[in-house]
């Protein structure tokens, strides 16, 4: 089960970027879930974050100086950017007017509290259906390709390309991105940095050698030394919640 979610929150008035922070990441808290929350002050940085960084979730206030809300979303959506929108605003007049973007929900201002709450209850609602809970969205060359994360045995890198090594699957998927970055998105889906170029799915993880991890098919991948420890503690971290494997010496 997913225990963890990418907030983005974009309001040019610090206060409202500090109210509903709190207020998302306490609802979530909550329900059992772990809000990572990035703030933002402009349309424009929440843009060139969101080049390098995924969000599952993205509150945007409808009003602000240059590219407003609405503007915004539609941008984001023409990067390719899957994350729910919700819009923050006291212009009711406006709410048609964020159609086009087809988003999460509305948030009025005035009414604060209820819509916020209404608006976090529905998305932790969709977590927990699993077969939402491991859907992860990746940009290529060739557009956006959508992986069921827990059919991901590892990850390999070659540069800057990393190779999606899948269950059942002969083919290989080849994503452009720095390893570093697949490894913050991936981690919520019990995925650890085991080498400098590898990635492994716990849940495929059968035991740790002393420099090395055998998966269930009976691969085994190498183990940084400087890796090793806090994989380990990852993995201990992840079995105490999901069920035991094994652990060799």
């Amino acid at each position: 089960m997913r225990s963890k979610v990418r907030v983005a929150v974009c309001d040019d008035e610090s206060r409202a970027v500090s109210i509903i922070s709190a207020s998302v990441e306490s609802l979530f808290r909550e329900m059992g879930i772990e809000p990572w929350t990035e703030s933002f002050r402009s349309a424009g940085d929440l843009m060139e974050r969101s080049k390098t960084g995924r969000f599952d979730l993205i509150f945007l206030d409808i009003s602000m100086p240059g590219m407003d809300g609405i503007q915004a979303g539609q941008a984001l959506t023409e990067l390719g950017v899957t994350a729910k929108v919700v819009f923050v605003s006291s212009r009711l007049d406006r709410v048609y007017d964020t159609f086009a973007v087809q988003p999460f929900g509305f948030v009025r201002k005035n009414h604060f509290l209820d819509d916020i709450t209404e608006v976090v209850t529905r998305f932790a609602a969709m977590l927990q259906e699993d077969e939402l809970q491991d859907r992860v969205h990746f940009k290529t060359q060739q557009g956006t390709v959508t992986l069921d994360a827990s059919k991901v045995r590892y990850i390999e890198s070659n540069k800057n390309v990393q190779v999606f090594h899948m269950d059942g699957k002969p083919e290989e998927y080849r994503i452009y991105s720095r390893m570093e970055t697949l490894e913050e998105e991936l981690e919520p889906f019990g995925f650890l940095r085991i080498h400098k170029g590898y990635l492994a799915n716990c849940r495929y993880i059968r035991r740790f050698n002393s420099q090395t991890v055998v998966l269930t098919t009976g691969e085994e991948l190498p183990v940084g030394r400087s890796h090793r420890q806090t994989a380990m503690g990852a993995y201990l971290s992840f079995i105490g919640s999901h069920g035991s494997t094994i652990i060799g010496k």
